[in-house]
């Protein structure tokens, strides 16, 4: 199949219908990509500290390939690369300097004065008109993406072309289907302003619903990652211990509540109808396995969306928790939605008949996981490749979009001639860090980063 492409960058495909974007065959959007790739580069280079020093140091003054920038990757913790005791000792005037040389907007304009707590730090900054996202920091340290508005406005579309090419949403369902969320309603981690966005789109404004009150509080999600992190590494004393033991146990007691209103008012008040529903996988199996044996079961009409995702976080699930949540909610296992996606990137894969197939606004990248050296991939060879996956995000217009992941994936040009949707399919094998002599952070340019950080914007103390 051959489609005119008249688009000067990929991203102008964003305005198209996006189930026939994803029919388009990688061949021909591949030059777009290129296209968007040189323009963020000349664009960016002359604007991102770190960047333009890299590239310096590399003697890198123009791209015409993807394997052009692989010296250029960050390493997916550069976004963590700030001294710990910034947060710690509320040095907020030099984490909007450091935030600043990843970016091409001067984050040290914003008052900090008398900011006490991360999430203050981050009150100020959506009040400057940044939306600044955090990880979720499990090895207790959180990333912190300086994403600015165009960042947002961008996903939007984002969102409408995931929904209609992955999930199926009818054009005319937007702004019509109730959603439930296994989650807060306020928080600044990429997966909770992305779903806020989604759901202000899909439902309509007195039909969005959380199960959990508050805010996901970004000085919380530290605290717990440091102490679980403590506990698995045995550096806590006996009153920590004893202490973070009973701070889990209220915090179990509290969940178990919210999901019990959560059920008994939401759940029942949407039962047969069809509904979206987002959680992260662990607390959907939670839902899912408790509320199972009391009776609840196929509780909405088959159609309904129900997505689950966020990775497991170190969670350990019985075998059978899909099958529980698919019977909970009433779908069929190949129906349920889940996703490949972390807070360094905006696009997502569209899951399509079990695969998760690569849209157009992401530049796959294949690097040898022992050296870091790139992988020449044959799209027309129907082969699969191996590797660490690292990626080029087209969406990116205020930071620099490549990014090398600590996954091992597979990426597989089979189905690049679908007739239903091309491009590359991705499945994901695991952690590098879980193979035996392999840093994931120290491939390919990761270590030489960390010394433009601590040269460029004065982290002596690194």
């Amino acid at each position: 199949m051959t489609i005119v492409l008249e688009e000067k960058e990929v991203t102008d495909l964003l305005d198209r219908d996006p189930k026939e974007v994803m029919k388009i065959p990688y061949e021909e959007y591949y030059p777009l990509q290129i296209a968007t790739l040189k323009k963020r580069f000349n664009e960016l280079l002359p604007k991102i500290k770190v960047l333009n020093r890299a590239a310096k140091d590399k003697e890198i003054s123009e791209v015409d390939h993807e394997r052009d920038i692989v010296p250029l990757l960050l390493a997916h913790s550069t976004y963590k690369t700030y001294p710990e005791k910034y947060l710690s000792d509320n040095k907020w005037d030099k984490m909007n300097n450091w935030l600043s040389s990843l970016s091409t907007y001067d984050f040290t304009q914003v008052e900090v004065s008398g900011v006490k707590s991360i999430d203050g730090w981050l009150d100020r900054l959506d009040e400057a008109g940044f939306f600044v996202t955090h990880s979720s920091g499990t090895g207790g340290k959180p990333s912190f993406l300086p994403k600015a508005p165009e960042e947002f406005e961008i996903y939007d579309k984002i969102i409408r072309h995931l929904g209609e090419a992955g999930y199926m949403i009818k054009d005319e369902e937007w702004g019509k289907i109730p959603v439930l969320m296994l989650l807060q309603p306020k928080g600044r981690t990429a997966m909770v302003r992305g779903l806020n966005k989604f759901a202000e789109q899909l439902a309509p404004k007195d039909q969005i619903h959380y199960a959990i009150p508050g805010t996901m509080s970004a000085d919380r999600q530290r605290s717990l990652a440091v102490m679980r992190k403590g506990l698995r590494e045995g550096n806590l004393g006996g009153l920590s211990k004893m202490k973070a033991r009973m701070f889990t146990g209220i915090g179990n007691k509290k969940l178990a509540g919210w999901m019990e209103t959560f059920v008994k008012e939401v759940v029942e008040k949407y039962r047969g109808q069809k509904i979206f529903f987002f959680g992260p996988e662990p607390l959907a199996a939670k839902l899912a396995l408790t509320y199972l044996p009391q009776g609840y079961n196929n509780l909405f009409a088959p159609d309904s969306y129900i997505s689950i995702g966020g990775g497991l976080k170190g969670a350990q699930l019985p075998p059978n928790h899909r099958k529980a949540i698919c019977q909970f909610f009433g779908v069929k296992s190949e129906d349920l939605l889940d996703g490949y996606g972390m807070t360094e990137k905006n696009p997502l894969p569209v899951n399509h008949k079990g695969k998760w197939i690569l849209s157009p606004f992401e530049i796959p990248i294949l690097l040898d996981e022992a050296t870091g050296e790139f992988i020449e991939m044959d799209p027309t060879s129907g082969k699969k490749y191996t590797g660490q996956y690292a990626f080029f995000d087209t969406t990116a217009l205020s930071y620099w979009g490549g990014i090398i992941t600590g996954d091992r994936v597979t990426i597989d040009w089979s189905n690049w001639s679908d007739k239903e949707y091309a491009g590359p399919t991705i499945s994901v094998e695991g952690r590098i860090s879980d193979l035996e002599g392999v840093d994931a952070d120290k491939l390919s340019c990761s270590a030489t980063f960390e010394e433009y950080f601590s040269s460029e914007v004065g982290l002596e103390d690194m």
